[in-house]
């Protein structure tokens, strides 16, 4: 069953997140099991949303993918994570910023 993943990684930067979006290579490669993704900051906070196919395809991506290529950039993260169950995912236009 699909899932809503909102999280949170304090202290994250823009630049950390970039680094670590381009060694998870998760435009080129897309994850298993990953629908949509939306990032925004707050303050010193990275704020995400995230749909996923299920619980267990987020947990495999953070285990085989954002987990090693974090420690390799040398960033430390603790996620406060959340999981809800979606009413509907509609995927209208895919967009990427600078």
């Amino acid at each position: 069953m699909a899932v809503v993943l909102e999280v949170v990684f304090p202290g994250l930067s823009p630049e950390q997140y970039e680094q670590l979006k381009a060694k998870v290579r998760w435009v080129a490669s897309p994850p298993t099991g990953g629908i949509s993704h939306v990032v925004w900051w707050e303050g010193n906070d990275c704020h995400g949303v995230d749909v996923w196919e299920s619980e267990e395809a987020w947990g495999a991506f953070g285990n085989d993918r954002m987990g090693p290529a974090a420690a390799a950039l040398g960033i430390v993260m603790e996620a406060a994570a959340v999981f809800h169950k979606p009413q509907e995912v509609l995927i209208v236009k895919t967009m990427q910023f600078p």
